[in-house]
């Protein structure tokens, strides 16, 4: 979870012209990441920036994003211009462009995942758009999910659970007041269910500013079958159901955190306010464990794959390292 807070991403590139930059010199603020292969991608200043695991030098690209996803070999970015626009990764540093969708809706906060050729557009203040693709591009599906009906969508998860895909949106239920998450079940490319389960509510800072929706950084993540969601409100690791509006909480933080991901086993977790460090969760005992690394200063999102992870880091860039 993860989202950047321009209001307007950079202009389209069609081109994917990139400069190598030594990993030293950088001072990038990133929002974003995933890991592929041996290569993090990450938005940063609204740019697709790929950086080389093992050496950690990196090639600046002219790729325009707000949000991110890899699935399937292709690289798919989000700008808030409605613009959707997928990349084949067959040479992970020179993405290709094979086609851009210029009517897809995304306003203030719009987040995208993607996985086994389904991508899911959160939308933001519109509504989210649902696509298939394969290696010749993109198809958007005619889907009318209750999701529609709520006041925001700053970000979208999707996940395939046993044989069912689900998309879990994070919501603003009732203008910033209240906050919760609905989950989209898929089967054979049409919804079979829908579910909202509304989380504590209460009061924002982001109001008095006049932002919505404000609900962000509620991200969520798989381990097994179970749904979690890291809630910045109510500073807590939330359990949820697919099927209904049961949820409990497993962990409680005297923290804010910032974004989550998870690997087979494991929940992970960082917040933007403390930095040197972030969290490992094991839900099944609730053992926590720190990772300190002197060179996190204000992460905003985590990736974890294979025993490596990467942070982007809103003042050092992207930062790398193993397990």
């Amino acid at each position: 979870m993860k989202k950047t807070i321009f209001l307007l991403a950079l202009s389209f590139a069609t081109s994917c012209a990139h400069s190598q930059v030594d990993s030293s010199s950088r001072s990038i603020s990133c929002s974003n990441t995933k890991i592929y292969q041996d290569y993090v991608f990450a938005t940063c200043n609204q740019k697709i920036v790929i950086q080389n695991l093992k050496d950690n030098s990196q090639i600046k690209t002219e790729i325009g994003a707000d949000d991110l996803a890899i699935a399937d070999d292709f690289l798919f970015t989000i700008e808030m211009n409605d613009t959707l626009s997928m990349y084949s990764l067959s040479q992970a540093t020179n993405p290709v462009h094979v086609q851009s969708l210029n009517d897809i809706s995304a306003k203030f906060f719009t987040g995208i995942d993607a996985k086994d050729g389904y991508i899911i557009v959160s939308g933001g203040l519109k509504n989210p758009s649902f696509l298939k693709f394969d290696h010749q591009g993109m198809q958007k599906l005619s889907w009318n999910s209750k999701a529609n009906e709520y006041f925001g969508r700053p970000d979208v998860s999707l996940f395939k659970i046993d044989s069912a895909f689900k998309a879990v949106f994070s919501l603003d239920v009732s203008l910033t007041y209240k906050w919760g998450v609905h989950v989209v079940t898929f089967k054979n490319d049409q919804p079979v269910h829908d579910q909202l389960v509304q989380l504590e509510s209460g009061f924002s800072p982001f109001q008095l500013l006049g932002y919505a929706p404000t609900n962000f950084p509620i991200s969520s993540a798989v381990v097994g079958t179970d749904i979690y969601l890291s809630h910045w409100k109510t500073q807590e690791i939330i359990l949820i159901s697919s099927e209904n509006e049961n949820h409990k909480s497993i962990l409680k933080t005297d923290f804010t955190i910032s974004h989550m991901t998870s690997d087979t086993k494991f929940l992970y977790f960082v917040s933007k306010q403390i930095p040197g460090q972030f969290y490992k969760l094991d839900p099944a005992t609730k053992q926590l464990t720190l990772i300190k690394d002197k060179r996190i200063q204000k992460p905003f999102n985590i990736a974890v794959q294979s025993g490596k992870w990467a942070i982007a880091d809103k003042e050092t860039g992207i930062i790398t390292g193993s397990f």
